[in-house]
C-alpha cells in the first residue's frame, strides 16, 4: 500500500504528465502523439533546504538557434565559482528533429517542437516550469530570462525589497483598449487592461510560478498571445500583477566594436543596472551583440574575482 507521501507524488506526476502532454500537443508537428510522455527527473542541484525557500535563484534562460555564443558567455558567468552557492542556471529550447520528447545535456533542456514567437515561447516556458515544479519551493525566486539578457546576480540580490516579490519585471506595460499588435497575438481587446512584464526578464516567486501552472492545468492560459502577455493575463486572473523594478534595465546600444567606450559606460551604469539587454534590432548585427555581451560578462566576472 502506498503511503500518503507516495500517493501525493504519484498524483503530482500524473498532473505534470497531463500538463506536458497538453502543451506539447500545441507545438508538435505530428498531432498523432496521444500518449502523455513521462516527466523526466531534471538533474538540478539541491538547494540548501527542503523546508522552505532558500536565498538561491533559479535562472531559466529561454534560447533558440542562433544564440549559442550568448549561451556560452552567460553560462560561464552564471557558473562562476563565486556564484556557486547562489545560482542554478538552465537553458531551454525547442529541437524539432530530436527523437526524445525531452532531452537534457548538461544544463541545456530541449523539447521536441518548433520555435515560434506565438505560441512557441509560451509553450516551452510552461514546459520547463512544469519540469521544475517539484523543486521550485527550494528557490527564493525563479528568473525567466531571454538569451540576449544578462542579469548581474549580485546587483539583483542587493535590490531593496520591502516585501518579497511575487511577480516582477524590470519594465511593466499596460495594454490599452484598441491596441493591436499582430506578431504578439494582440488581435482584439481580450488582453485589454493587462499589465505585463517585459519578456527580457520575468521574476516569479515559487507560488506565482505554481499558480501559472495551475492556471494552465485549468485551461485558463490563452495561448493566442505572446508569452509575457499570456502569462500576465493568467496571473491577473489570480489577482497577481507584476511589480516594476524601475531603472534596473539597460538596453545596451550599438558600440560598433568600440569596447573601450562600452566599458567606460558600464562604469557609469553599474551602480543602478541589474539587467543588460544585448539585442540591437536597428542593426541586426548578432556578432556585435555577442561581442558586447562578452565584454559585459568579463566586467561582471572581474568584479566577482575582486570581491
Amino acid at each position: 500500500m502506498l503511503s500518503g507521501g507516495q500517493v501525493a507524488c504519484v498524483c503530482l506526476a500524473v498532473v505534470l504528465m497531463a500538463m506536458v502532454a497538453v502543451v506539447l500537443a500545441a507545438v508538435f508537428s505530428k498531432p498523432s502523439i496521444t500518449v502523455p510522455p513521462p516527466v523526466p527527473r531534471i538533474r538540478a542541484p539541491s538547494a540548501s533546504s527542503d523546508d522552505g525557500p532558500a536565498d538561491r535563484l533559479l535562472l531559466l534562460v529561454m534560447t533558440s538557434a542562433g544564440y549559442e555564443d550568448m549561451v556560452a558567455i552567460t553560462n560561464r558567468y552564471y557558473r562562476h565559482p563565486a556564484l556557486r552557492q547562489d545560482v542554478d542556471v538552465f537553458y531551454y529550447t525547442f529541437a524539432p528533429t530530436q527523437a526524445q520528447l525531452v532531452r537534457q545535456q548538461d544544463n541545456v533542456i530541449s523539447f521536441r517542437g518548433h520555435d515560434s514567437l506565438v505560441p512557441g515561447c509560451l509553450a516551452k516556458t510552461l514546459l520547463v516550469l512544469a519540469l521544475f515544479a517539484p523543486v521550485l519551493h527550494r528557490y527564493k525566486y525563479i528568473l525567466r530570462l531571454n538569451a540576449s539578457t544578462i542579469v548581474d546576480v549580485r546587483a539583483f540580490q542587493a535590490l531593496p525589497t520591502p516585501r518579497p516579490y511575487v511577480f516582477a519585471s524590470p519594465v511593466v506595460y499596460r495594454i490599452e483598449k484598441g491596441r493591436r499588435d499582430l506578431p504578439m497575438g494582440i488581435k482584439d481587446d481580450r488582453f485589454e487592461g493587462v499589465d505585463f512584464g517585459q519578456g527580457t526578464c520575468l521574476i516569479f516567486s515559487p507560488a506565482a510560478a505554481l499558480e501559472l501552472l495551475h492556471q494552465e492545468a485549468q485551461g485558463r492560459v490563452d495561448h493566442s498571445g505572446v508569452d509575457d502577455v499570456a502569462i500576465a493575463a493568467a496571473l491577473r486572473a489570480a489577482n497577481v500583477r507584476p511589480q516594476e523594478l524601475r531603472d534596473t534595465l539597460w538596453h545596451v546600444p550599438a558600440y560598433h566594436g568600440d569596447l573601450g567606450a562600452l566599458r567606460r559606460d558600464l562604469a557609469q551604469h553599474y551602480a543602478s543596472t541589474v539587467f543588460y539587454r544585448n539585442k540591437n534590432s536597428a542593426t541586426s548585427d548578432r556578432h556585435m551583440d555577442v561581442e558586447q555581451m562578452g565584454a559585459i560578462a568579463e566586467v561582471l566576472m572581474g568584479r566577482l574575482d575582486a570581491s
